[in-house]
């Protein structure tokens, strides 16, 4: 027989020897795999995939392994076993080990037996936890922590010469796993509602079940006997492909174990969605009871059913059918991590786009490379196939580009995740809220999925247990969202590395945003672990006012005043922070936006004639540099007069006005008089940008001269005096009247 299954190397951990299952399958005709007839048998073959052991009509029949086994007892507890009498039951059958290194020991002591119940001529599987049967005995606890050299199997007793015992499948392995990789060979699983189930095949490496169009819903399949401690093997492991239903909500399966305790049958519920490809669903058999009966204690559970779907039949179509890949009872379901998606084929299970509500408007496109999510309404992309180990691995890390019609800050994307056979957004609150720019290309991201700091209160569910199913949420359905692509998803154990500065950018004169590598944590908002520098720093504080996230890990500095040099360097360093696992910050902690400051060039915003020597100016702003420098002031203007192009002195007078002053000089009265500035700086360091000039029109304030008086100094000559110093025109004779009697 081939069940798909050879000799398996696994590593135990904390032993000093090898680990490996012992498979015997005798799939070869001649070949007995060195088992050997130790009493009462006449003969032992291997013929049709079997070992065949022809009893002699003795008492106590049995046949010895091979040795040394090497098989280490820690590790492989279960034995399976198919076999065929060809007499009816019930037969007592015994398995004895010896232990290397303990020649000595008693046989009886280091043995257990089960029972070989079929009837005469049917084939049976047989599963059994040794250790738990062991101490169901009263032996010694040997089997764990020891390497097992030999087994002897006792095959019954008491049978007529020529009655056979014929065992096509032999192994001591890990655990009670089915994965159904022999075609035909149905693992020991029974289809137990024949009148509900009319398709039951084991072909391709799956068990096939499909379904009688009816109103009934209760088709199960089942396995028995077994035998194990339901308090260590707690978590049934099912990955199974539900296809052909004629909805994509999500739909009800159970699972019932017999006999339990308390004098009743278990029953357990859960979750899956179909139509959506292979599904993997993790149970803890020991919560969600809908049944007085437990799954508890050692032995209490001998049969273990399935119960495909509680949905009405009629519901599937006639193609309709769930394949089952793999059912197991763990004491561990969880795959391990890391778990690593590139969207080049690596990574656990697939992501596809989920077909339940709100997300049916949802596609996906694998290719290369990415992961990328297009559609119409609530965008969506899920793996409903995977086991992760929440607790170890609780950083999720994403290369993502979401792209929309508009940039903006507040994208949200949300992780859900379901456990323990539960529904996406079933009430336990299993999401988180993150929001992220857009058209800001693929951008990397990482966050803690346990930590629910700053969440909203239906975001707060536990990243705990085996998680089972993943989706991410891209939006909420708004307008305008044209494509969300993955690039790169991890579950990580840990940061990566210690935060860092990713960037700094100037978002207008009194904010400038500062990014981190990583979700951050302790002292990301303290204003005073934030110290701004660089040449366009201007008059802001070395501290800004306030810091707040704002999206992604990017956070906002802002001042309450203050203003930035112009195309100056902004460099923002930051101390004290840790990110969101409490890592201090790394190197690089500071980051630069070169020409990055955004500053308004001060401007004239008037200028007053005040007296015949004393002009105001006006500026926009507060003023600094160079503000009261005479020779920074040019005046010009039809009512200049007499006046020197540059005052003789500047000085403040209140708010942003500052009044040049002229010792000496005249205006022209009534004329212009325009003052321009130049090499003036704002507060900030700013220089003069336009208008760096005003004019007060007709503004000129000067004295006109009068003739003081007249004298005649010869018969051809009068003396003619003014009341102050003259200019243009006084020698001209043609200005002068002469009159009078004389």
């Amino acid at each position: 027989m081939n069940r798909g299954i050879c000799f398996l190397f696994l590593i135990a951990v904390c032993l000093p020897f090898g680990s490996h299952a012992v498979v015997w399958q005798w799939n070869t005709a001649g070949n007995i795999e060195g088992w050997t007839i130790g009493n009462a048998v006449s003969s032992l073959t291997a013929t049709g995939g079997e070992l065949v052991a022809t009893y002699n009509g003795a008492g106590d029949p049995f046949i010895h392994s091979p040795t040394p086994l090497g098989l280490n007892g820690s590790s492989e507890r279960w034995l399976i076993a198919d076999i065929t009498m060809s007499v009816a039951g019930p037969h007592d059958f015994q398995i004895f080990y010896r232990r290397n290194g303990f020649p000595g020991d008693d046989w009886e002591s280091h043995s257990f037996h089960w029972t070989v119940d079929a009837a005469a001529g049917v084939k049976k599987t047989y599963v059994v936890n040794i250790p738990a049967k062991l101490a169901a005995e009263g032996k010694p606890a040997d089997w764990v922590w020891n390497v097992i050299d030999q087994l002897r199997l006792d095959i019954g007793g008491g049978y007529a010469a020529g009655q056979t015992c014929k065992i096509d499948y032999l192994a001591i392995v890990a655990g009670l796993d089915w994965n159904f990789n022999t075609n035909g060979d149905f693992e020991s699983w029974g289809n137990y509602n024949p009148s509900q189930i009319n398709v039951f095949n084991v072909t391709g490496g799956v068990l096939e079940v499909g379904f009688v169009n009816t109103t009934a819903g209760d088709p199960h399949m089942g396995v028995s006997p077994l035998f194990f401690n339901c308090d260590t093997y707690k978590w049934a492991r099912i990955r199974q492909n539900a296809t052909g239903h004629t909805g994509d909500e999500p739909l009800g399966g159970e699972c019932h174990y017999f006999p339990s305790t308390n004098g009743s049958f278990g029953g357990r519920a859960w979750t899956f969605y179909p139509n959506v490809g292979y599904s993997t669903i993790i149970l803890d058999m020991q919560t969600g009871y809908y049944t007085a009966g437990q799954w508890t204690g050692l032995g209490n559970v001998t049969t273990f059913r399935i119960d495909n779907t509680t949905d009405p039949l009629t519901n599937w179509q006639p193609n309709g059918r769930v394949y089952y890949d793999r059912v197991a009872l763990l004491s561990n379901p969880a795959d391990s991590g890391p778990y690593l998606w590139d969207f080049s084929g690596s990574g656990p299970g697939a992501w596809v786009a989920p077909k339940h509500a709100p997300f049916g408007g949802s596609n996906v496109n694998l290719g290369g490379g990415l992961g990328t999510i297009t559609g119409a309404g609530t965008l969506g992309m899920g793996n409903f196939d995977v086991a992760l180990d929440a607790p170890s691995y609780h950083y999720l890390l994403m290369d993502v580009n979401i792209v929309t019609s508009a940039a903006r800050e507040n994208f949200e994307i949300r992780p859900y995740w379901i456990k323990n056979g539960e529904a996406f957004n079933s009430g336990a609150n299993r999401k988180r809220l993150y929001t992220l720019p857009t058209n800001a290309g693929t951008k990397r991201y990482i966050f803690d999925l346990a930590s629910v700091s700053g969440q909203p209160g239906d975001h707060q569910g536990a990243w705990d247990g085996y998680v089972h199913g993943l989706l991410m949420q891209c939006g909420t359905g708004e307008a305008g969202v044209t494509s969300v692509a993955f690039d790169n998803l991890q579950l990580i154990a840990s940061m990566p590395s210690a935060p860092t500065v990713t960037d700094v950018a100037v978002k207008n004169g009194l904010t400038v945003d500062v990014t981190f590598s990583q979700q951050m944590g302790t002292g990301a908002t303290a204003a005073g672990n934030y110290v701004l520098s660089g040449s366009g720093k201007g008059s802001l504080a070395a501290n800004p006012s306030s810091v707040s996230l704002i999206c992604g890990h990017t956070y906002r500095l802002t001042w309450a005043t203050g203003e930035m040099v112009q195309g100056g360097n902004i460099t923002i360093t930051v101390t004290g922070v840790q990110d969101i696992a409490g890592n201090a910050i790394g190197s690089p902690n500071s980051g630069t936006h070169t020409g990055g400051g955004i500053g308004t060039a001060p401007s004239v915003t008037g200028v007053s004639v005040q007296t015949g020597l004393t002009v105001d100016v006006s500026f926009s702003e507060t003023m600094g540099a160079g503000v009261t420098t005479a020779a920074n002031y040019t005046l010009s203007g039809s009512g200049k007069g007499s006046l020197a192009s540059n005052p003789d002195s500047v000085a403040l007078v209140s708010g942003n006005t500052y009044r040049l002053a002229w010792l000496s000089g005249e205006m022209k009265n009534g004329g212009d008089i325009t003052i321009t500035v130049s090499n003036a700086q704002d507060v900030a360091g700013n220089a003069i940008g336009s208008p760096n000039s005003g004019t007060h029109t007709g503004g000129g304030i000067g004295t006109a001269p009068t003739v003081a008086g007249v004298s005649v100094q010869t018969g051809l000559t009068v003396d003619v005096s003014f009341s102050e110093a003259m200019g243009a025109d006084v020698t001209t004779a043609s200005n002068y009247a002469i009159s009078g009697s004389g």
